[in-house]
């Protein structure tokens, strides 16, 4: 937004500077032309001089006429005016006739009122009839089917009570007189109905009555309400009018006897003014050529300083796309390395130490090299099984296809669990070789144990070192984005900060040039000059003041705006550092938390998982001698199983033996 303001400042300057041009060279025109209709002008006054007197005695004359004219109309305005202001007891005023339509207004309401109040009567009277029929209708037939002489009673008791509400009472009999005689009461009831039939008619008709008769005097009253509004705004309006009539008569016969005045001050004026007209158009002319001078003068510098020496600036850079050039925040910033889990590479957990006796490192170099890939393993295996009639070689096989680790661990725990079968069978006969085995099978189980412990360390570990990678690469892309967040605000920053320059620039140089150009056109219209002026005409002073007034607020818009872009320019420096301060501490902080998580979570968990693999390999191959050593105490050893040849034995079981050496070698090379 900065920027945005402070270009269309710019571009108001290039205006106000053309304006100065305008105006100047239209002054001058102006001037000139000022000069040429002064001689006219005062060849024409020495006529005007002549027939002077003639037309201001003529005009005095008529103006006096006119106003004994108006004076008449004041007068009668006046008249009819006080007429209908005066008190209610004047008949005709405008109070007499506010009062006479007060005194109708409360008749009407008072007829209004009336009128509500009978009709409510009637329509009661109406009601109540109305009820009364349907009463002696109802009494009638309760008479003619009653069974006992309550309910006869009953019936006339009701119908006795609606009649007191309107005041016929008396048509009925007391009950008690017809206890026994249904037609006479039947009869009277007859009789009842008809008459009050007719009392409802009678009622009915005698309100038709009375309203129309409120009707009547309801609307010759509004009739009357309505003349005397309207006679009230008509006098209302006259009086208004003539009011009006009295004040314009009175304003217009002053502003007449001010004419009849001025006239009579002007013929002698007129008179005065022939003999100083001459001398006064002689300095005026002096004056008029002093002034076109400076005018011509300060045109001529303006010309100087805006277009031969005007300052010229570059413009800050931009890319393909129009906005700024892109400008790095230059800052420190060192990488953070951290440690990968092959790098060092970590020993396999299946390697076998250089210093270890065990009989499964005795496979000639030969042999290993032609196990190179995990087909020729399967491969093997299936030709031993076949070979020795082994099924834990030929089950390991078919486990290798699908999962090398597991399938070799599940194959030397089905090795183990078949020995440990044969050595039940001979438990009997082999005391101490049971023993001995039993010794061997708590070791290889506590490696067995340890195995899984392991594994579950490094799964651990392998879980912590991928999570604490992903926090690290997070980091770092979030140090990525800062710098390109800074480098986008500082480019902005630096864009900025070049056109507040180039305005600083632009400012200095025109409020020195009309600093000189001002003083320039003082040389005539400043107030030293002015008053050593002996003519009539100092000069356009209006013109002049109004040229001088552009040049002085295009110069205080010049100093503005070079001490607001100054202190943009600063404001923007400020802004660059703290930008680039602030990027700093943010990437110094994200790098120490990379620090953090590299040396406080990644290598420890890198280094538990080469220690856990290392511990598993030594497990490994500590349950493969246990393993060995079972074999050999089984079939090699004064506790062998005897179902067999000596030899054949021997044969067999190290032939077992060699395969899972074989098997154990690929799976430690499949580690690695």
């Amino acid at each position: 937004m900065r920027v945005l303001l402070a270009g269309v400042s710019l571009v108001h300057a290039k205006d106000g500077i053309d304006t100065i041009f305008k105006v100047l060279s239209d002054q001058i025109v102006a001037v000139k032309e000022e000069g040429s209709k002064q001689a006219a002008l005062y060849e024409e006054q020495a006529c005007s001089f002549k027939d002077a007197f003639n037309r201001f005695q003529d005009a005095i004359k008529e103006n006096q006429g006119k106003f004994e004219e108006m004076e008449g109309k004041r007068q009668a305005a006046r008249a009819t005016w006080e007429f209908l202001t005066s008190d209610k007891d004047e008949s005709g005023s405008l109070a007499n006739t506010k009062a006479l339509l007060l005194a109708e207004q409360n008749d009407l309401a008072e007829e209004t009122a009336d009128m509500k109040k009978n009709e409510k009567k009637a329509m009661s009277e109406l009601a109540d009839a109305a009820e009364a029929i349907m009463l002696v209708q109802k009494a009638k037939d309760t008479l003619s089917a009653a069974t006992m002489e309550a309910e006869k009673v009953q019936a006339l008791v009701q119908l006795k009570t609606k009649l007191r509400s309107l005041n016929m009472e008396s048509l009925v009999d007391d009950p008690s007189k017809h206890e026994s005689n249904h037609s006479e009461i039947i009869t009277m009831l007859d009789k009842l109905l008809t008459d009050i039939q007719q009392h409802k008619v009678n009622t009915d008709q005698d309100w038709k009555v009375k309203k129309d008769e409120h009707f009547g005097n309801i609307d010759r009253m509004n009739a009357e309400i309505k003349r005397l509004k309207d006679k009230l705004a008509e006098d209302t309006k006259t009086m208004e009018e003539n009011r009006e009539l009295m004040l314009k008569m009175q304003k217009e016969m002053a502003a007449l006897k001010g004419v009849i005045d001025a006239d009579v001050a002007a013929l002698k004026q007129s008179t005065e003014r022939a003999a100083t007209a001459k001398s006064e158009y002689d300095n005026d002319q002096t004056t008029r050529t002093q002034e076109l001078a400076a005018l011509h003068s300060a045109l001529k510098m303006m010309e100087k300083k805006f277009n031969e020496e005007a300052p010229v600036t570059e413009e800050p850079a931009t890319g393909e796309d129009g906005k700024p050039a892109e400008v790095a925040c230059d800052f420190p910033d060192t990488a953070v390395i951290w440690p990968t889990i092959g790098d060092p590479k970590a020993p396999s957990f299946l390697q076998v130490s250089s210093q270890a006796t065990s009989f499964l490192q005795k496979k000639t170099t030969t042999e290993l090299n032609f196990l190179n890939d995990r087909e020729d393993l399967i491969a093997l295996l299936d030709t031993r099984a076949a070979k020795l009639r082994s099924s834990t070689l030929m089950a390991l096989a078919t486990s290798i296809r699908a999962d090398p680790l597991k399938k070799v661990r599940i194959m030397i725990q089905n090795l183990i669990k078949r020995l440990q079968d044969e050595a039940a069978n001979e438990l009997a006969r082999h005391q101490d070789c049971d023993q001995k085995e039993t010794a061997l099978q708590d070791e290889r189980f506590s490696r067995k144990k340890e195995m899984n412990d392991y594994e579950s360390k490094m799964e651990a570990a392998q879980n912590e070192i991928a999570e604490t990678t992903e926090s690290l690469n997070k980091l770092e892309q979030s140090i990525a984005d800062l710098k390109q967040e800074c480098m986008e605000q500082n480019s902005q920053f630096l864009y900025d900060k070049k056109l507040h320059e180039n305005q600083v620039t632009v400012a200095s140089h025109g409020a020195a040039s009309l600093t000189e150009v001002i003083a320039e056109m003082d040389k005539f219209f400043g107030e030293a000059n002015q008053a050593s002026v002996e003519s009539g005409y100092s000069g356009d002073a209006a013109g002049g003041s109004s040229i001088i007034g552009i040049m002085e607020g295009l110069k205080a818009g010049f100093e503005k705006m070079k001490a607001d872009s100054t202190e943009e320019t600063q404001k923007l420096g400020v802004s660059i550092a703290n930008l680039i301060s602030d990027t700093t501490t943010d990437c110094t902080n994200k790098r120490d938390e990379q620090q953090s998580l590299s040396g406080g979570k990644l290598a420890p968990a890198i280094e538990a998982f080469k220690q856990a693999g290392a511990d598993l390999h030594n497990s490994v191959i500590s349950y493969a001698e246990r393993t060995g050593e079972l074999i050999e105490l089984k079939y090699e050893s004064a506790c062998k199983d005897t179902q067999l040849s000596k030899a054949e034995e021997i044969e067999n079981k190290k032939a077992e033996i060699q395969a899972l050496k074989d098997a154990l070698q690929i799976l430690e090379a499949h580690g690695e």
